[in-house]
């Protein structure tokens, strides 16, 4: 889906629900949250920054799999708070998106929350995958610039459910 059908789309989906035609309404925006914001009608945006969320946290976990067991607790906390299950048009902007990626974060949550009635695009944008160091790294760091993007790519069916490539 192109840039200007997904925003065709989002505004259609502000006024009334609308089945989806890719399994569930979850989508990964290659562009600037800021470009995206500026597509959604005000009144069904809602944003979830993950690094924020991640501020939050009482105490840091020690371990990756302490570390996604605390962000999946956080993330499924904020959305039974922020998303009570009822009727309204709703569209969640999720940013910090590698930290989905880097603690290899199950989508569960917000596949369960997706519907006609919620829509969720998570932020990838397409400078995080073309990001190139400004001077050689030791040849002991490993950069994968792709790999948020990658994570989805596993993680979501289709390429529809892609904007902005």
């Amino acid at each position: 889906m192109n840039v200007d059908e997904f925003a065709n789309l989002l505004k259609q989906f502000a006024e009334r629900p609308i089945p989806s035609v890719i399994g569930r309404h979850v989508y990964v925006w290659r562009k600037t949250a800021d470009a995206l914001s500026t597509r959604v009608p005000r009144k069904v945006l809602a944003t979830l920054d993950l690094n924020d969320l991640c501020r939050t946290l009482e105490r840091t976990p020690s371990t990756d799999d302490a570390a996604r067991a605390r962000l999946t607790e956080a993330i499924t906390a904020r959305l039974q708070q922020e998303f009570p299950r009822d009727e309204r048009q709703r569209v969640l902007i999720v940013s910090g998106c590698g930290l989905l990626m880097r603690y290899r974060v199950s989508l569960g949550p917000f596949m369960q929350l997706a519907s006609e009635n919620r829509l969720i695009v998570f932020v990838a944008p397409v400078d995080d995958s073309s990001y190139q160091p400004g001077q050689p790294l030791p040849g002991y760091i490993y950069l994968r610039p792709d790999a948020t993007l990658s994570f989805f790519k596993n993680s979501l069916p289709g390429e529809e459910a892609f904007i902005g490539d």
